[in-house]
């Protein structure tokens, strides 16, 4: 049996998927083309077994008012 999930937020290709029953999130989110550079995936379980219908949200990290001055400085 497959199942339908949707992906958004953090990901290459945002949208709602099919996958076989018993699927991973690690598996979802490759379906997406993978995480973009500023997904939060410490705030993920990659391991978590999706169910029908669920949404699955990576967010992305917000860097820090200092964190964005030490990048313009480098850059």
């Amino acid at each position: 049996p497959f199942f339908r999930y949707g992906l958004n937020s953090a990901v290459r290709r945002p949208g709602v998927y099919k996958l076989a029953a018993g699927s991973i999130a690690a598996r979802a989110l490759s379906l997406a083309g993978g995480p973009l550079r500023s997904a939060d995936l410490a705030a993920v379980n990659l391991a978590a077994r999706l169910e029908d219908g669920q949404q699955l949200v990576v967010r992305a990290v917000v860097p820090q008012a200092g964190q964005l001055r030490q990048a313009a400085v480098r850059g």
